[in-house]
C-alpha cells in the first residue's frame, strides 16, 4: 500500500508539470491568436476524446466495450454527464477564462484555492476536521501561493469576471477530485476519462459548432499548439491525476497540485525571462515544504500503524 500510494503522489506531481506548461501556452493563444476560451476548451476536450478512443480501439478495444455497456445503464449515464459536464468541462472552461481576463499566476492561485474547499468539504460530511498534518500543510501552501503571487509585484491582475471565473475553478477542481475519486475507483482511470472527455466535449458543441472554426482563420501552427494541449495539456496529465486519486485522498491531492504554481513561475523565468523575486523564491519553498510536510506526515501514520499492528 505504501508503494502504491508514493506512485499516487508521484503521478499528480508530474500531471502538474504538464499543467503549468500548458497553462502559459493557453495565455500566448489568448493574447497573439484568435482563440476564445470556449472553443479552446471544446477542441481540446474532443481532440483528446478521439485521440485516446484510437488509442484504445487500437491497443485495448475491450476499454471502448466496457465505456459503451456502462453508459446504456442510468446510473453510470448519469455520473459520466455530471462529471463530464460540471467536472471535466466547466474546471478547464473557467479555468481558462480567468487566464484570458488576468495573468496566469492569478488564475493558477484562485484555482488553488481548491484545497480549502476540498478540506471543507470532507470536514462536513465526515463530521471533523481533516488530520493536523493536512491541516499545517495547507496553511503552507497556501501562504506560499500568496507569496507567489503578490511578491512578483503585480498583484491579482485580474477583471471581475477573471476573479469570479477563477473562484469558479476552485470549487469545479475541488469537485473534480472529489467525485472523480469515487468514479475511478468503480470504472478504472481510463474509462473515466474517456466519458468525461467525450461528455464534456460534446456539450459545450451546441455554444459552439465545430463547423464554426472555418472562419477562425486559424493557421497550421494554432492546429499544432491545439494538439499539444489535447495531449499534454490534457490527456496525460488528467490520465495521471486520475490514476493517482486510486490511492491518495482528495485533499491530498488538491495539495500536492500546489505544486503546479510553482513550476509555472519557474517556466516563466526559464522560458520567458520573466523576474523571480526573493519573495516569490520564499513562496516556492513553503509550498515545496508543505507536499514534504505531508510526506512526512504520512510516514508517521503508516509508521505508527504498523507499529500498533
Amino acid at each position: 500500500m505504501w508503494r502504491e500510494e508514493t506512485r499516487g503522489y508521484l503521478l499528480i506531481a508530474g500531471a502538474t508539470v504538464f499543467w503549468a506548461l500548458s497553462g502559459t501556452l493557453a495565455k500566448f493563444l489568448f493574447s497573439n491568436r484568435p482563440i476564445a476560451p470556449l472553443v479552446l476548451v471544446e477542441f481540446r476536450l474532443l481532440g483528446s476524446f478521439v485521440l485516446l478512443a484510437l488509442v484504445l480501439a487500437i491497443f485495448d478495444p475491450s476499454e471502448l466495450e466496457l465505456l459503451r455497456v456502462r453508459l446504456l445503464r442510468r446510473a453510470d449515464a448519469a455520473y459520466f454527464l455530471t462529471y463530464g459536464t460540471v467536472g471535466m468541462a466547466m474546471v478547464q472552461l473557467s479555468y481558462f477564462l480567468a487566464i484570458s481576463e488576468g495573468s496566469v499566476a492569478t488564475a493558477i492561485f484562485l484555482q488553488y484555492l481548491a484545497p480549502v474547499f476540498t478540506a471543507l468539504y470532507v470536514g462536513l460530511a465526515r463530521r471533523g476536521l481533516p488530520e493536523k498534518g493536512v491541516v499545517s500543510s495547507l496553511l503552507l501552501a497556501l501562504c506560499g501561493s500568496g507569496l507567489l503571487l503578490l511578491g512578483g509585484g503585480a498583484g491579482l491582475t485580474t477583471s471581475r469576471l477573471g476573479l469570479l471565473a477563477g473562484l469558479a475553478s476552485a470549487g469545479f477542481m475541488s469537485f473534480y477530485t472529489v467525485y472523480g475519486a469515487r468514479g475511478v475507483q468503480r470504472y478504472g482511470p481510463r474509462t473515466l476519462l474517456l466519458g468525461a472527455l467525450g461528455v464534456g466535449g460534446l456539450a459545450l458543441v451546441p455554444f459552439f459548432p465545430p463547423w464554426r472554426v472555418l472562419d477562425l482563420g486559424w493557421t497550421a501552427a494554432d492546429w499544432l499548439f491545439l494538439l499539444y494541449l489535447a495531449v499534454f495539456g490534457t490527456l496525460i496529465p488528467f490520465m495521471m491525476f486520475l490514476a493517482g486519486l486510486r490511492t491518495v485522498a482528495p485533499v491530498q491531492a488538491t495539495l500536492t497540485a500546489m505544486l503546479e504554481p510553482v513550476l509555472a513561475t519557474t517556466f516563466a523565468w526559464v522560458l520567458l525571462g520573466e523576474s523571480l523575486r526573493p519573495p516569490q523564491l520564499a513562496g516556492g519553498a513553503l509550498i515545496i515544504a508543505a507536499v514534504a510536510h505531508l510526506q512526512v506526515s504520512r510516514a508517521r501514520r503508516a509508521a505508527a500503524q504498523e507499529a500498533k499492528a
